[in-house]
């Protein structure tokens, strides 16, 4: 097929020698951490004959297996049981029955519990089962006898226990069978290209690597690169290669562009964790490609902001409680071409004239809250890096260097997200059920700041800012009739980068 005057240099050309090395004798491995499990609990439901009876005080076992799992260390709970309240309350405890609401496939988790209590000879026995909530197929039965009410809590804490052992052992296995499958426990994919700045038809060379949490090389996987030629807000030309990586976790190409532009490049990979769930890592890089023009300038961001949060709190009178779990990640990494009167005898530049630019982002949130254990809201949502034509519109990047002051400052604004939001919510009396996907979801991010002007800055003719801040969040809450407090932490993290565009095709990004 004919290719088009911008038609990027797209042919990958992936090595076929193969080291024959094992990629676990030469790699330092550490011990990966279970990935974070998300899971809904349904009712235990006593046998019809308990319930004839007032059985709250076996229910202990259903609140303690809730409370056990809840807990444990990257495990997530939603907790979907009636509730039920102190006889001087509610004199007559609620009829329990094994109705699933909301159904399953409708939660936003992997996976749930339900349970039953039954008599067994003097004693009873509690029977809990882990089903995948795509298929409500069976994962797990772990069946604890107790010997009477008072033990009901333990058996709670105890089948709890089993489960997250069950977890543990899972993970354990993915770990040990991935060389045999498409399973990973917390892979990462570095992807370096050698020059990130490139005259029309040259290229430079990309590689692609691939690890587990623990550094080993992840072989034989598929790997999606994403590449897109961009000039403004008009996208040239892309395409997707699908790629597999050798027996040393590697994938290595070329990568350039017959004529001037921005191109972005994001490698996707995507595995299974442990109980088979589908996920995906991502990395990007962004190459200038220049057209020869004089006075322009190239501002590359990096920009990356997170927070969250987990707020709990109890009413002291009622010993109803609360909570909320939040949080938030966006981050974006775009390249500039600036055009910048830079005639200055002195060498003061100062712009926001944007000629080119590209990039990649996503964002992503999840949102659940439960107010006085009589309603709850889960909320996520995701989103890519929006360039459209109406988002570029206000799009905003420029940088000033004076010399003459000694400070380099820099800034990026209106940086937009799109995508799509899902809503759950159930409200438990009156009972109500909210189920909405696919509502329009935005987000927005900026960021800038300065530093004083160097002597390797001058020297390199790169000015560079970077920043980065960790606050922990602390605020406990004790008051006359709230017990709880919020914790979390935010993250703030730019890298910020400004160099002249050398018309003769200087000006070389090594990494």
């Amino acid at each position: 097929m004919q290719m088009t005057k911008l038609h990027l240099v797209l042919a990958l050309f992936f090595c076929s020698t193969f080291a024959a090395k094992s990629n676990a004798a030469v790699q330092n491995s550490v011990p990966c951490q279970p990935p974070e499990i998300s899971a809904a609990v349904y009712n235990f439901v006593p046998e019809q004959g308990l319930q004839t009876s007032d059985f709250r005080p076996l229910m202990k076992s259903e609140t303690a297996f809730v409370l056990k799992l809840r807990d444990a260390e990257n495990f997530d709970v939603d907790d979907y049981t009636t509730q039920i309240l102190p006889a001087e309350i509610q004199p007559e405890a609620p009829p329990i029955s094994g109705e699933l609401q909301p159904p399953p496939k409708q939660l936003p988790d992997a996976y749930f519990f339900v349970g039953q209590i039954t008599k067994v000879g003097d004693g009873f026995l509690l029977s809990v089962q882990l089903k995948k909530c795509a298929d409500s197929s069976l994962l797990k039965e772990v069946k604890t006898p107790f010997a009477d009410a008072a033990n009901a809590e333990t058996a709670g804490i105890q089948n709890a226990t089993a489960m997250l052992t069950f977890f543990q052992t899972l993970a354990m296995n993915a770990h040990m069978n991935r060389e045999k499958s498409d399973y990973a426990m917390d892979p990462h994919i570095v992807l370096t290209i050698n020059k990130l700045f490139l005259k029309p038809n040259e290229t430079s060379p990309v590689k692609i690597v691939l690890t587990d949490c623990d550094g080993v090389r992840l072989k034989n996987r598929k790997i999606e690169a994403f590449l897109q030629l961009k000039h403004g807000a008009v996208t040239v030309q892309q395409d997707t290669l699908v790629r597999i990586t050798d027996q040393n976790g590697e994938r290595n190409g070329v990568i350039g562009a017959k004529a001037p532009g921005v191109i972005t490049y994001i490698a996707k990979f995507k595995y299974k964790d442990m109980m088979g769930v589908p996920h995906e890592r991502t990395n990007s890089k962004t190459i200038v490609i220049s057209g020869g023009e004089a006075h322009l300038w190239q501002l590359r961001a990096d920009i990356q902001t997170e927070r969250s949060t987990f707020y709990f709190s109890t009413d002291k009178q009622s010993g109803r409680w609360s909570g909320r779990r939040y949080l938030i990640r966006k981050k974006a990494s775009i390249v500039f071409v600036l055009k910048a009167d830079d005639t200055d005898p002195s060498g003061e530049v100062a712009t926001d004239e944007i000629k080119n630019f590209n990039g990649y982002g996503e964002v992503y949130l999840r949102d659940k809250t439960i107010n006085a254990q009589e309603s709850a809201e889960v909320r996520t949502a995701s989103g890519k890096l929006d360039l459209s034509q109406k988002a570029t519109e206000s799009l905003q990047a420029g940088f000033n260097i004076s010399p003459t002051n000694h400070t380099f400052q820099v800034s990026v604004g209106n940086v937009q997200f799109g995508g799509t939001e899902e809503l759950f919510a159930v409200r438990s009396n009156p009972y109500n059920y909210v189920h909405r996907t696919g509502v329009e979801y935005r987000e927005g991010m900026g960021g800038g700041g300065g530093a004083p002007i160097s002597a390797q800055m001058k020297k390199s003719g790169v000015y560079t800012f970077s920043k980065f801040e960790r606050k922990l969040i602390n605020i406990p809450e004790n008051g006359v009739l709230v017990k709880g407090g919020t914790k979390g932490y935010e993250l703030t993290k730019y890298d910020f980068e400004v160099r002249r565009v050398n018309p003769s095709g200087g000006g070389m990004i090594k990494k």
